[in-house]
């Protein structure tokens, strides 16, 4: 048991000296691919009904605006930012090859020109990871260590929860969601140490004749 532990604890000690791995796990973070169609003001409602190569999906009132359009803002960064109105979402999809831990950033403001609050929330799947009132009209950076996501397939969700008039938005900008090598915490420690159970108990004991009587068979051609 004492050396079970110790290595344990040797892993702990030393985990921020392994070399993690790195990896961006969505497209278009940034909102700057290119579109057609939408509103002659530059700004579109959906985007992706009209184009393919968005990596996200708009739903509702969710779409995408130059700076300086009709919506008010300018981009944090870049040429364009996305928008949610009234009742929208913005999704993606991410798959993880392995057990990884994830760090969520991203960028949001309310609108400026309709100084109405927004809520909205973000989720992995169904899980909420973050909810919040749109309060600012400048850009607000949040950066969320989300812990550790077996590996499997998972969808990023931006929504609103809506009250109150239509003309209420958010925007975003700048989204990053970055997974490297798991975090080794206290919890999975209990992984490196079980304590056996009454079967695998009584079955060890059951093999000790066998060793006895194999360490004296050796011991017998020793001497012959």
């Amino acid at each position: 048991m004492k050396s079970l532990l110790g290595g344990a604890l040797f892993l702990l000690a030393t985990s921020s000296f392994i070399p993690y791995s790195h990896a961006e796990l969505i497209g278009n973070a940034d909102f700057e691919n290119e579109w057609s169609g939408g509103h002659t003001g530059g700004y579109i409602y959906r985007p992706t009904e009209e184009n393919g190569d968005l990596a996200w999906t708009f739903t509702g009132g969710g779409g995408l605006t130059p700076s300086y359009s009709a919506w008010g803002g300018v981009a944090d960064s870049g040429e364009s930012f996305a928008f949610l109105q009234s009742k929208a979402s913005i999704y993606q999809t991410f798959t993880l090859s392995e057990t990884s831990s994830l760090t969520l950033d991203f960028s949001w403001m309310a609108r400026p020109v309709h100084p109405a609050t927004e809520n909205f929330t973000v989720k992995i799947d169904n899980y909420v990871v973050f909810d919040i009132t749109t309060t600012s009209y400048e850009w607000v950076r949040e950066s969320l260590a989300l812990g550790n996501l077996s590996a499997g397939t998972y969808t990023l969700t931006f929504s609103t929860v809506p009250y109150g008039p239509d003309d209420q938005s958010a925007f975003l900008d700048n989204v990053a969601l970055t997974a490297d090598s798991p975090s080794l915490t206290l919890d999975t420690l209990q992984y490196l140490y079980e304590v056996p159970t009454p079967l695998a108990f009584v079955s060890s004991l059951a093999l000790i004749p066998l060793f006895r009587r194999s360490r004296k068979n050796g011991q017998k051609k020793a001497i012959d």
